[in-house]
């Protein structure tokens, strides 16, 4: 028996170490687990669920297309229906009251007298002609409508870009900081062999020093290169409403994919697309409607309107006891302006002057396009050339470094040689990755410009 109770007590002791030791293992692993990877979609699209701007231009756009409705509403008929009822209590004294008669006094009494009064109508009113106004309004609303749609588009693309800038960032960082750590392991490895060649003889106390230096400036590096991931990482979290320190992983896609790039039908593309010059266009045929309106203040103004009412003290028995009561009317309702001290004069003046600005700003917006277009074109051509610069530079510095490395093993160059070549080595890492980054940029910024996505 005490055997049984030893084992069962072993066993259970066993199986609580066994569930302590996992605790941590699995907790780790939930942590690890719950570390998101993303690519850059998923970044925009967690960021316009979460920025403000975004959020605003949405309700804009649905507070213009309520205004459109409201346009609409000028030319439907109007009609009201309106029932009453009221009783009301007259309080008067009686006339054979407060009176004396053969000596004998009579007090002063009051008496109510109530009424009832029942009453139902229906009014009916539509505008007929109103100098072409109701047509110009619902213009204006429409194009305001489209500027709503067009600057949320804008919003969205700038908050597209931003997160793409940021986004590549946090890729070229993460990317320098294991260009940095491989150089302080390269220098660790130097200085040990440096402190190894100075035990048995083969090399100087100042070899070994300068190994050191080396060694200090690069961890100097490193420091500075992991501060600007924490950094990265912080400005991405910012923009995806994120806390802080949130650790991610990113999906890196800094290579190169040459999408078709053609000036001229980038720049015929962003004249239609680019939310800009739609902005402009939108707000041109605002002013133009705003100038319709205006003239319409120059017209006549006709209206319909027609009504039936039925009222009584009583509530009716029958038909032909409503039809006792009831009336109606129609009527039509013709308004000339005559003279109204200038103003219809003054407001058509405005709106043509608004209307010649708003012509010029599309004009501006247009060439502004075209020469963001161009810059960015540019840009793009620029990186790819930088690329493939940096690229063949990096190819030489690492294979400089390959045979600087061999010659020093066989002790015919110096220290420094060595030192130099890993410094190029490093710098050439640093310039390929620059360029990468530059390009991915630079191709965001060209499809900013053209307002829509570029055909791959």
């Amino acid at each position: 028996m005490k055997v049984m109770f030893r084992l069962f007590t072993w066993t259970v002791a066993v199986m609580f170490s066994l569930l302590l030791s996992g605790a941590p293992c699995g907790a780790q692993g939930k942590a690890l687990d719950s570390m998101r990877t993303l690519t850059v979609e998923e970044c925009i699209a967690i960021a316009m669920e979460q920025n403000p701007n975004a959020i605003i231009g949405m309700k804009t756009v649905q507070s213009a297309k309520a205004n459109v409705l409201g346009a609409v509403s000028n030319f439907l008929p109007q009609l009201n229906a309106s029932s009453s009822y009221n009783h009301s209590v007259q309080s008067y004294v009686d006339p054979l009251s407060g009176i004396t008669i053969d000596g004998l006094e009579i007090p002063e009494r009051f008496l109510e007298r109530t009424s009832d009064s029942y009453s139902a109508s229906l009014s009916l009113s539509q505008s007929l002609y109103r100098g072409g106004y109701n047509f110009s309004n619902l213009a204006y609303a429409r194009a305001g409508h489209q500027v709503a749609r067009d600057s949320y588009t804008q919003t969205r693309q700038s908050l597209t870009l931003e997160v793409k800038v940021r986004y590549y960032d946090l890729l070229t960082a993460s990317r320098l900081v294991q260009v940095a750590e491989e150089l302080v392991h390269s220098s660790q490895e130097q200085v040990k062999l440096e402190e190894n060649l100075f035990d048995i003889g083969a090399a100087t106390e100042a070899n070994v020093l300068r190994a050191k230096v080396k060694l200090g400036e690069d961890r100097l590096a490193l420091i500075t290169a992991r501060n600007n991931l924490s950094i990265a990482r912080a400005n991405l979290n910012d923009i995806l409403g994120w806390d802080l320190d949130t650790e991610m992983e990113l999906v890196d896609d800094l290579e190169v994919q040459k999408p078709l790039l053609e000036l001229s039908s980038l720049t015929k593309l962003a004249l239609t697309e680019q939310p800009a010059v739609k902005i402009a266009r939108a707000q041109h045929r605002q002013a133009k409607a705003s100038l319709g309106m205006a003239k319409s203040g120059r017209l006549p103004k006709l209206s319909a309107s027609g009504s039936y009412s039925w009222y009584d003290s009583d509530l009716p028995e029958d038909a032909p006891d409503w039809r006792n009561h009831d009336s109606w009317s129609v009527g039509l309702s013709l308004s000339i302006p005559v003279f109204d001290g200038f103003s219809t004069k003054s407001n058509i003046r405005q709106a043509q002057l608004n209307t010649a600005i708003a012509d010029e700003q599309l004009g501006q917006a247009q060439s502004e396009v075209s020469l963001a277009v161009k810059r960015a074109f540019l840009s793009v051509r620029e990186a790819e050339q930088r690329i493939q610069v940096t690229e063949e530079s990096l190819a030489l510095a690492e294979e400089e470094r390959r045979l600087a490395e061999e010659r020093y093993r066989l002790g015919a160059s110096f220290l420094l040689e060595l030192i130099d070549s890993q410094v190029a080595y490093s710098t050439a890492q640093t310039n390929y990755i620059s360029a990468l980054y530059d390009y991915k940029l630079a191709l965001a910024q060209l499809e900013q410009a053209v307002g829509a996505p570029l055909a791959p």
